[in-house]
């Protein structure tokens, strides 16, 4: 594939419920993607969520970290820590 013939773009994403995936798209349609080659998925992640929630240390440092869990569970556990 050559830059002079063609506007296609060559991308990688993953995510924690997502294996690394190889995919190509058209640079004016990127959302249109056809994937190419993906890792193995090391478990079932239908029905999972990940949300980045904040610790807060001994000295006052916002420390982000990821928890991923069952959609249901952390609507519950959002709910009721709401006040």
């Amino acid at each position: 594939m050559s830059a002079e013939e063609s506007d296609a773009i060559w991308l990688t994403s993953s995510s924690y419920t997502q294996p690394t995936t190889l995919a190509i798209a058209e640079a004016a349609a990127p959302a249109e993607q056809e994937p190419l080659k993906s890792l193995p998925a090391f478990y079932e992640a239908a029905g999972l969520q990940t949300q980045q929630l904040f610790a807060t240390s001994a000295d006052g440092t916002k420390v982000p970290y990821f928890s991923s869990a069952p959609t249901r569970a952390l609507t519950l556990t959002l709910t009721l820590t709401q006040p």
